[in-house]
């Protein structure tokens, strides 16, 4: 089903959440999105400078362009940014969501927000959508704010927890976990990949394809979950990259990265944590399965080949 008469507005396009989901988005939407400080050239789509925290750049931004939907992708995703500036992930992850949310209201947009499965400790085996957080992290705590904050203050909205998204950053200069594993591989270079702490990991398309059914099927009001059926440490993801890209397993070792808890609510130390979300009610709400990490894998292979998205949708049984 086609959906160009509707309009998506992503809050951070510059991000490298922003920016895939825009140039995925855009073939079936009309997408403009907002950054600030980074400008950002998306083909296909119009981009601007607004400041999230300007009530009046807000409200012109929300008046001109009457958008259906508003992805806000303008906060902190790193635990180590979060970590070290602590009071602007607060204002960007938390407080960046009030003039967003009041102007979705007023201009009857759908408030898309994006939260992760740091939201937790990782001290059970597996979370649900009604598990308490108990993030002892600066990036967990402000997201489970922010997930509060629209839960109790829209009347029109959607929460995607995600777990670790992966690809290649639109920006030029940016980098992330993915691109620098990509990078040293091809160097010959080894790299020292952390075996403690396990998160699902899926090809940031999927979360695209998770949100196009979401707005396809019309679901509101709702928390979600979006992960692989497994997870698994970096040291494990890096090695199944390695099997299906065809590179060399030997140049991935086995390290220990810093966690960066906050000490009043635990004491620094190496053990193992646990980031697995079930995906049972995402599943069921929008009729698909989510792929396991190999899958994601597999089709993060094929479509870095050129191939055809309708082709590569993995497990996901709904067409798009």
């Amino acid at each position: 089903m086609a959906n160009d008469h509707k309009t998506i507005l992503i809050l951070g396009a510059s991000s490298f959440l922003g920016s895939n989901l825009a140039k995925f988005l855009k073939s079936n939407f009309k997408v403009i999105g907002t950054y600030h400080g980074s400008p950002v050239n998306i083909p296909g789509v119009f981009t601007f400078p607004m400041d999230i925290f300007n009530r009046d750049e807000c409200q012109l931004a929300f008046h001109n362009f009457r958008p259906d939907f508003t992805i806000f992708c303008a906060g902190i995703s790193s635990l180590n940014e979060c970590a070290k500036e602590k009071r602007m992930a607060e204002l960007l992850n938390t407080n960046g969501l009030i003039y967003p949310t009041e102007f979705c209201h007023r201009y009857k947009s759908r408030i898309i927000y994006l939260s992760s499965s740091d939201v937790f400790s990782g001290s059970k085996d597996e979370y649900r959508e009604i598990d308490l957080s108990d993030s002892h992290t600066v990036l967990g705590k402000t997201q489970s704010a922010g997930e509060f904050y629209l839960e109790k203050n829209s009347l029109d909205y959607l929460i995607f927890r995600t777990c670790q998204l992966y690809g290649r950053d639109f920006m030029t200069g940016g980098s992330n976990y993915f691109e620098y594993m990509q990078e040293m591989l091809i160097k010959g270079r080894e790299i020292s990949c952390d075996e403690l702490t396990s998160y699902g990991h899926l090809d940031i398309n999927y979360l695209g394809m998770v949100i196009e059914l979401a707005i396809k099927r019309n679901l509101k009001n709702h928390l979600l979950q979006v992960c692989t059926k497994d997870i698994s440490s970096f040291f494990e993801f890096s090695k199944a990259y390695c099997k299906i890209f065809g590179e060399n397993e030997k140049l991935i070792k086995r390290g220990r990265w810093n966690f960066p808890v906050i000490r009043d609510l635990e004491k620094p130390e190496d053990k193992e944590r646990k980031f697995k979300m079930i995906v049972e009610n995402l599943e069921n709400y929008l009729d698909i399965t989510m792929p396991t990490i190999a899958e994601s894998l597999s089709y993060t292979f094929k479509r870095f080949k050129g191939q055809e998205r309708d082709h590569l949708a993995g497990r996901i049984t709904d067409k798009l």
